[in-house]
């Protein structure tokens, strides 16, 4: 069985701080064990599939940028003198 995680510990894992985590378990946003009225832990294996479920993939892979040479700025038209 996994290591149960306390408060303090799952916020330093995910760069919160235990008053967003308390926040959260009141809204029940994240999964976690109740073992009393204020005692509650958390499962490592359980938040990493609840996070995998907001990860964001990218649509198609960034290019790598070639080193060709830039081309050359294109110039802005003049405006047409007016008819007389």
């Amino acid at each position: 069985m996994e290591k149960l995680l306390n408060k303090k510990e799952i916020a330093e894992v995910l760069g919160v701080s235990v008053k967003a985590i308390d926040k959260w378990v009141c809204e029940r946003r994240i999964p976690f064990i109740k073992l009393s009225q204020k005692c509650v832990r958390f499962v490592p294996s359980q938040m990493r599939m609840y996070l995998n479920k907001f990860r964001i993939k990218p649509v198609k892979p960034i290019p790598v940028l070639s080193r060709q040479k830039a081309k050359p700025p294109v110039r802005p038209m003049s405006r047409p003198k007016p008819r007389r």
